[in-house]
């Protein structure tokens, strides 16, 4: 049986991988960045930091898929990864979000040495403050490849480690956020 994120993503984004890199490059009139620290630095180093990140994490998530309403959460895995890594990251992602297996994909389907990544998916629903601990490992880089998507307009949440990717649903959208935010902005000329 087809996972239903399958059929989700293959509507909305079919060709392209869930990981925000991937998302910016292949939607790039769709796509904004917004830095989780002052002065876009990359990584927190105290406690202050910490509640600067996560507001600003949960405040634009909050914004873009709307609290209370039904996201999907994706994660994408290294098949061949280290057996600690793997098993690091069933017990932070895959097992608290009851994440289960969607589909495979690779950047390049032709290339035979690049690994190939399994994507797991589970329904959930947006609530601030509810994945603050997913969201501070993912800044502290350690995990990536996760997303989140509402399931009713398509928007897409992708923290990284410095800050989160949107996938909006137009271009006034992202200009829209752009405006509202400016100041999570990057200074860089090509917005990362």
């Amino acid at each position: 049986m087809q996972h239903d994120f399958t059929e989700f993503w293959d509507v909305h984004f079919k060709g392209i991988a869930p990981a925000g890199y991937e998302l910016r490059s292949q939607l790039p009139e769709r796509w904004v960045r917004f830095h989780s620290l002052p002065n876009s630095r990359r990584y927190a180093d105290d406690a202050h930091d910490y509640e600067i990140l996560l507001k600003r994490a949960n405040t634009l998530a909050s914004d873009c898929l709307g609290d209370g309403r039904e996201c999907w959460l994706a994660a994408s895995w290294y098949d061949g990864a280290h057996r600690r890594e793997k098993k690091r990251w069933k017990r932070d992602v895959q097992a608290p979000f009851d994440l289960q297996p969607a589909f495979k994909w690779k950047l390049d389907p032709d290339d035979d040495e690049e690994p190939q990544r399994t994507v797991f998916a589970g329904s959930c629903a947006w609530q601030p403050g509810a994945y603050d601990n997913l969201i501070t490992q993912i800044a502290d880089n350690t995990h990536s490849h996760i997303v989140l998507v509402s399931q009713s307009t398509g928007t897409i949440f992708a923290p990284y480690d410095g800050g989160t990717d949107l996938i909006l649903p137009s271009s006034d959208a992202v200009d829209a956020f752009k405006g509202k935010y400016a100041t999570w902005l990057s200074g860089h000329a090509e917005g990362l």
